[in-house]
C-alpha cells in the first residue's frame, strides 16, 4: 500500500490563513461575491419593473 499519499501535505498554491496573501485572496473573493450578489439584485428589479411595464397599457399603441 502507498501510505505516501495519506501523508498530510499543505498545498504549496495556497497561502497560509493570517497571511497577508491569504488576507488579500480573502478580501477579493468577498468583493466578487458582493458583486454578483448586487448584479442578481439588479437583475430581479429590472425583471419586476418590466413586468410592471408590460401590465399597463402601452404608450406605443396609444
Amino acid at each position: 500500500m502507498d501510505n505516501d499519499s495519506a501523508t498530510f501535505q499543505p498545498r504549496a498554491h495556497r497561502a497560509a490563513v493570517g497571511t497577508p496573501e491569504h488576507t488579500a485572496r480573502v478580501a477579493a473573493s468577498a468583493d466578487l461575491l458582493v458583486n454578483r450578489l448586487l448584479a442578481v439584485r439588479a437583475i430581479g428589479q429590472l425583471d419586476a419593473e418590466l413586468q410592471g411595464l408590460g401590465t399597463e397599457e402601452s404608450w406605443l399603441t396609444s
